[in-house]
């Protein structure tokens, strides 16, 4: 797994958002902890593939792109609309979850 520096408060930031309000900012708080703790983070310093990206409508996702030109995943997986209308990045498809879950039988 692949995480930008600018993923984790993304992450919170949608955490805290209104779909998910009604949980405590403690119960978000630990969540994110907890996956700190299973998973295997590398931070990739991005700032001149940033430049080179192709943008997709929201420059806020340019260090997504960035990512998935520099490290070549099998898949990038996301709910955001503007990465899911870019339908792949280089070779990588982007994935919403669902169908992610869908392709892979499960």
């Amino acid at each position: 797994m692949v995480v930008t520096p600018q993923i984790p408060s993304e992450v919170r930031r949608t955490l805290a958002g209104a779909k998910f309000r009604s949980r405590a900012d403690w119960e978000i708080e630990s969540h994110m902890q907890r996956l700190a703790r299973i998973l295997v983070v590398e931070e990739i310093h991005l700032e001149r593939l940033e430049a080179a990206a192709v943008a997709s409508r929201d420059p806020n996702d340019a260090h997504v792109v960035a990512a998935a030109l520099a490290v070549h995943p099998d898949v990038v997986v996301t709910r955001d609309h503007d990465l899911l209308d870019l339908r792949q990045i280089g070779d990588c498809p982007v994935m919403h979850p669902i169908g992610l879950v869908r392709a892979l039988g499960l």
